[in-house]
């Protein structure tokens, strides 16, 4: 398949991560938060788990991806944020994190829905990011939510090592937005997230830093028309 057309697909991953495999998938989970609770750090412990279950690298990057402490998972669903509590509040969002976990269900790649309620996907483009088609619907949904929570402004923060940072930043501003909106370049947004309030992002780092987050992309699949009868490939692993 074109992983430009579909982000966040592999050839292998309607096997992977198959009906028959997610009892697997679920205990490996288990396992791995078992140790994190117990303190193991998380890339050891992955490894062993997945060692353990034989599981491919990627079912293990799915996995640990949807996997955190249970003292982590209390602490972001204290901060985590309603819909109607954003009614004229700054949204700042971590860009590339949301735009490409949007063309990914999209595209019809495969996401993640971990215990935490986030979606994540398993697109790993470490930098080398590209616009695709589906970048301007991203991007319009975006602004349709925007418009939906009454936001009073918006604030999207990109990494400047990722390639094509600038060429997204003129798109997003290529939009007839409902509130202003400042598309910053950094060299390392995270660091400014995880000081900031009302946070659409599904980064666990900055889930653990920041004073509060938004669901975006869960909202965004219950709003969006475009969502409908989407995503078809949906790794569940959010118990």
């Amino acid at each position: 398949m074109d992983n430009e057309r579909i982000r966040g697909f592999e050839p292998d991953d309607d096997r992977v991560f198959a009906q028959d495999k997610q009892i697997t998938l679920l205990k490996a989970q288990q396992e791995l938060r078992f140790l994190l609770d117990r303190g193991y750090p998380q890339k050891s412990a992955m490894t062993f788990v997945g060692n353990h279950h034989q599981l491919t690298s990627r079912q293990s990057l799915a996995v640990m991806r949807c996997t955190a402490p249970t003292e982590s998972l209390r602490f972001r669903e204290n901060k985590r944020l309603e819909p109607a509590d954003l009614a004229g509040q700054t949204l700042y969002i971590d860009g590339f994190n949301q735009i490409i976990t949007l063309e990914v269900a999209l595209s019809g790649g495969v996401l993640l829905k971990g215990q935490d309620g986030c979606i994540r996907d398993l697109a790993e483009l470490r930098g080398t990011y590209r616009l695709i088609p589906r970048t301007e619907t991203a991007i319009e949904i975006i602004r349709a939510i925007c418009t939906r929570l009454g936001l009073s402004r918006v604030v999207i923060l990109l990494d400047e090592p990722v390639s094509n940072s600038g060429r997204l930043k003129t798109k997003l501003y290529d939009r007839d937005w409902p509130v202003p909106v400042d598309v910053k370049i950094l060299r390392n947004p995270d660091a400014e997230l995880k000081t900031l309030p009302c946070v659409a992002t599904s980064d666990s780092v900055v889930l653990d830093g920041c004073t509060s987050w938004f669901n975006m992309i869960i909202y965004a699949m219950k709003v969006c028309s475009e969502f409908r009868g989407l995503p078809e490939r949906i790794v569940w692993l959010d118990r």
